[in-house]
């Protein structure tokens, strides 16, 4: 049974925690206050609790109660997005109940699944049940993925099945497209613009490539998948860097774009692509242009196994979907059938007086129940 005041004590706790993540060290922050709390909570329990001190400093969380194989695993990110405390009506680390809305910075991405979490996870240990549940907090979702990356590496568990809890107004997301960021350098050569044949305009060069990636797009949109609201692999181009003087000619720029191929396209390709659009322009403007990644590839999530999603689709008297976004899916998915199932709306995720209906936050409690009972009378 859903015990709200349970609920709001344990949520209140984890928004109080000041965990944003960002690739700007300033608005950086360590989950390490949060993973202890979490980690005394289920040790009070009877959980197996593990610790893992990532690379940069902060934390990830694994918990076990009936061994480490089957059962099921609800996993959750403890980092949110940076925020801008002065635009919110109330504290963001502060939680509030107004009307049928809890307000707080993660609220609805995602602590408010963590904190569902840790309540189904009170219930069932002291209910004494048999049967396995793992619960999983990992750092840095919102820029490098570094938890869920080290995580899955390093994971001896295999359960039946994976929830990642992520906002998803409680429809059973059970494919996403991948995530590919590339970053284009130009180099050019600098002159003064009062004679531009001297030089070689790294902006022009990067027009020059954006006119390429455009005909590429056109072509993407002609693999289509259905199942997406955007149906075909996407480009977009973020930002443009280049240029200190309007009287020069531009010595150096860079492009930084993204690619999101859907499962059913081959995602090769696009490096190749990439490659042959990168080589035409060079033989015009010898080592003009070369590709950087940034970051590591998210890989497309596609999971079929009927048996698990058939559980949701009874459940929820609706089939599966799949969405344009990505998440840590990509890489769970390595350790047992996962899912995308968590209350909220992802349009509240990342936003000022960022917030959750409760009656979504108790009809997940519920089924999330009935889910990990009929987990073990599918077979």
């Amino acid at each position: 049974m859903f015990a709200f005041k349970d609920y709001f004590k344990i949520l209140s706790k984890l928004v109080s925690f000041d965990t944003q993540s960002s690739d700007i060290l300033a608005f950086d922050n360590n989950n390490k206050e949060l993973i202890e709390y979490a980690a005394e909570f289920l040790e009070d329990l009877g959980f197996k609790v593990e610790l893992t001190l990532l690379p940069n400093g902060k934390y990830n969380l694994a918990a076990n109660l009936n061994g480490k194989n089957g059962g099921m695993m609800l996993s959750s990110h403890t980092d949110t997005v940076p925020c801008d405390a002065k635009f919110w009506q109330s504290d963001p680390f502060e939680l509030i109940q107004k009307g049928e809305n809890l307000y707080g910075l993660g609220a609805c991405d995602m602590k408010g699944f963590a904190a569902l979490s840790l309540l189904l996870a009170k219930n069932i240990a002291e209910n004494g049940s048999k049967k396995p549940l793992h619960i999983s907090l990992t750092a840095d979702e919102e820029t490098s993925m570094i938890g869920a990356r080290h995580f899955t590496n390093r994971s001896d568990v295999s359960p039946d099945l994976i929830i990642i809890g992520e906002p998803s107004s409680l429809h059973c997301i059970s494919a996403h497209k991948g995530y590919m960021a590339r970053k284009a350098v130009f180099k050019g050569k600098s002159c003064h613009s009062s004679d531009p044949r001297h030089g070689i305009n790294a902006i022009k060069l990067a027009f020059l490539f954006v006119n390429e990636l455009n005909l590429f797009e056109q072509e993407l949109k002609t693999y289509s998948d259905e199942r997406f609201l955007v149906s075909y692999p996407t480009i977009n181009i973020g930002a443009i860097h280049g240029g200190d003087s309007i009287n020069r000619v531009c010595a150096e720029a860079e492009l930084l774009f993204d690619v999101r191929p859907t499962p059913l396209f081959d995602a090769k390709k696009i490096d190749r692509r990439l490659s042959e659009i990168t080589e035409k322009i060079n033989e015009r403007f010898v080592n003009a242009v070369s590709i950087e990644i940034p970051y590591p590839d998210i890989d497309v999530f596609d999971n079929k196994n009927k048996q698990i999603l058939s559980i949701f689709e009874e459940l929820l008297d609706e089939k599966a979907i799949g969405v344009n976004y990505c998440t840590e899916a990509s890489l769970l998915k390595n350790l047992g059938s996962t899912v995308v199932f968590g209350p909220g709306n992802i349009a509240n995720a990342h936003q000022i007086d960022e917030h959750i209906e409760i009656c979504e936050i108790e009809r997940c409690y519920c089924l999330l129940e009935k889910i990990y009972g009929k987990l073990y009378s599918v077979k």
